[in-house]
């Protein structure tokens, strides 16, 4: 930056009057975007510093004109396009929305650490990472969840892919986005098939080359797993009494542990099993069975981490309770998927949606009644 350049941004930042603070934004859009010569690593760095403490000085509107003058630019100071995107969101859109010099740890220091509108913002970019996506799918809001899937050039990660389609169940918006995908999986369609409107039924026959009896056997399967299920849980609710009884008891004197009640399952002693999970968790036993009997482990790794397990503990009891269910192993992409969640959430994120379904526990039960 010559000094002259420098001398008249410093005077213009002395004068209080509006139109020097809209010449001021325009010299500093003007050295960005238009200056003579590209400016080397060490220019950047001190001009960064100083245009972003000019910067600081504007109202709203004119960081707001700023951000999106530069927002596309790869020539502007890294400092000021930061400190840009981390700005209220009126300010930080364009600039999340289209610069080029935020690398992907940004994009996820912007997820983690800033708020909702933000995140929306960053699930609509193009080109987001898998890296992202975690992230982005880890906040578990609809509305960004939604927008992530519906962003087509966004790469979504396998144990990222399976989650969205889990919780497309009981977010049908999500339902046609992940269908419309070019990159979902097709035994995830396959899962989708069993549960999604007569409407997608067709969009999905039409869009992707798997045999109409596959998908028919996939819904069949689900229908009959449900109708299993009745009869388990009649068979679990005459147990239960006895069961909850024992674990109480263990309870009371501390003998309760993770590893007794893996223990438990290894015996093949389910009721034990379910029970003493529930009380870990402090969830009904009917919420626990659910967890642990439908879909492929994300609701169990949610569970492992809320209380604490560690990741071999947690692989024990998703292979267990796969041999459990089907009498077979459990695939190798699958395990890998499910770890993978497993390890990527936070303790405090677990906790968060075990007390959901606690709520919803509740609410349901005082329907019921």
């Amino acid at each position: 930056m010559e000094q002259a350049s420098l001398q008249s941004l410093i005077e213009l930042a002395r004068d209080p009057d509006p139109a020097a603070r809209q010449a001021l934004s325009q010299h500093i859009t003007d050295i960005c975007l238009q200056a003579p010569r590209q400016l080397n690593d060490e220019e950047k760095e001190v001009a960064g510093h100083i245009l972003l403490r000019l910067s600081r000085e504007f109202e709203t509107q004119m960081r707001a004109d700023l951000a999106r003058q530069l927002a596309a630019s790869a020539r502007a100071p890294k400092q000021l396009i930061m400190a840009l995107a981390h700005d209220e969101i009126s300010v930080s859109s364009p600039v999340i929305s289209h610069s080029p010099l935020l690398d992907e740890q940004d994009l996820v220091d912007i997820v983690l650490n800033k708020t909702h509108e933000h995140r929306l913002s960053v699930a609509m970019r193009s080109g987001i990472t898998a890296a992202v996506s975690n992230a982005l799918v880890e906040s578990e809001e609809a509305d960004v969840l939604q927008a992530l899937v519906k962003n087509k050039s966004a790469e979504i990660a396998g144990a990222a892919m399976e989650y969205l389609v889990s919780e497309s169940k009981q977010l049908p918006s999500l339902q046609g986005p992940l269908i419309a995908r070019d990159d979902l999986p097709p035994v995830l369609v396959q899962k989708m098939y069993s549960f999604v409107s007569d409407a997608l039924k067709t969009e999905i026959q039409g869009k992707y080359d798997i045999d109409p009896e596959i998908l028919e056997a996939a819904m069949r399967s689900a229908q009959s797993a449900q109708k299993a299920a009745a009869p388990t849980a009649a068979e679990h609710s005459d147990k239960n009494s006895k069961a909850a009884d024992l674990v109480a008891k263990m309870y009371a004197s501390s003998e309760l542990s993770l590893n007794r009640i893996i223990g438990f399952l290894r015996e093949k002693r389910l009721s034990l099993f379910l029970e003493g999970l529930a009380v870990l968790c402090e969830l009904d036993s009917r919420t626990i069975t659910s967890l642990a009997f439908e879909g492929e482990g994300q609701g169990m790794a949610v569970v492992c981490r809320a209380i604490n397990a560690d990741r071999s503990q947690f692989a024990t009891i998703t292979l267990l309770l796969e041999r459990a269910r089907t009498g077979k192993a459990v695939p190798a992409a699958r395990l890998q998927a499910v770890c993978q969640l497993f390890d990527t959430m936070t303790a405090d994120r677990a906790n968060g949606v075990i007390e959901q379904w606690r709520l919803r526990s509740k609410s349901s039960g005082r329907s019921a009644a």
